[in-house]
């Protein structure tokens, strides 16, 4: 089997009915399944040998709990609460996830790595809780702390905005770390919180990675290369965050997916491009990673 045919087939696992092509009659009349059933996809119908971890993704009220274990996903990084909430509101999040865990047994929230091999050992989803902005921290380092006893695991320090911590890939000014900033970085470098350079200006980004004495990781991008959009990144960060151990999370998300000049909407093959690039731009996957910014619920 070819390499970029290997990818299509992981891409339909992976991503889910968004990316997946038509297939031919299934043996089974899908008409006949329970509700819970049409949500599987047949190629899903068995669980598959590998760790899949999908580096971001949304789960909304009205997601099927009891089958999230079914979709070929180990581990979903979760968006815990929506970007810009104040701590109250982050504090509700993290609770929340925790009586989802209590309530579907099938599920369990991933706080160390030796959880992850144990998730799929037991035929269950694991959840690492993340953040998509800082603001919930004020001007409290020491909520970087609580947050990390409670579940969190990884942070996006700005939502696509400029904050107290850093700029956002939104803005007009390509603003770095603030001073404070700075101290986040070096709080979460000392807990263990992941750092998130998704959605943060390229000074910023390129700031983060230089200041922190842990890999950092781009959770879900694409290629500047390929697709001028503000949310992707050039190949400057990808090669900075690849050479101190990081991950590039590229997303099928189409907007990011859709190539510079491009009328048509994305495909697949348009997504393996974006795959391709990065590998040969730093020489091998190692530093590849999906995160699907896709949802279970709606």
């Amino acid at each position: 089997m070819k390499r970029r045919e290997f990818v299509k087939l992981a891409g339909i696992a992976a991503a889910g009915p968004a990316v997946v092509p038509r297939f031919g009659r299934q043996d089974t009349d899908r008409r006949d399944l329970s509700p819970l059933e049409k949500g599987i996809h047949p190629v899903l119908k068995e669980d598959h040998p590998y760790i899949f971890i999908d580096s971001c993704m949304q789960i909304w009220p009205d997601a099927q709990y009891p089958i999230a274990h079914r979709h070929g996903v180990t581990v979903y990084a979760a968006t815990a609460w929506d970007p810009h909430l104040p701590v109250d509101r982050a504090l509700e999040g993290m609770m929340y996830w925790h009586w989802v865990t209590r309530e579907n047994p099938n599920l369990l929230i991933v706080t160390r790595p030796a959880d992850i091999p144990t998730a799929k050992k037991s035929g269950k989803a694991g959840l690492l809780l993340a953040s998509q902005c800082g603001d919930f921290i004020g001007d409290r380092l020491h909520r970087i702390e609580a947050f990390y006893r409670l579940g969190l695991r990884m942070l996006i320090p700005a939502y696509s905005l400029s904050n107290r911590i850093c700029g956002g890939c939104l803005d007009r000014t390509d603003s770095g770390l603030t001073s404070f900033g700075k101290l986040v970085v070096e709080e979460c470098n000392r807990v263990g919180l992941l750092l998130d350079c998704s959605h943060l200006s390229r000074q910023s980004s390129l700031d983060i990675i230089e200041r922190s004495r842990k890999p950092v990781v781009f959770s879900h991008s694409c290629t500047s290369a390929l697709a001028q959009n503000p949310r992707n990144i050039d190949d400057a960060r990808i090669k900075a965050c690849a050479a101190k151990g990081g991950v590039i999370g590229l997303s099928p998300w189409g907007p990011m997916v859709l190539k510079t000049g491009q009328t048509s909407r994305p495909t697949l093959d348009d997504f393996i491009d974006h795959i391709d690039h990065v590998a040969q731009l730093l020489g091998s996957t190692g530093n590849i990673g999906i995160g699907t910014d896709m949802s279970l619920g709606t």
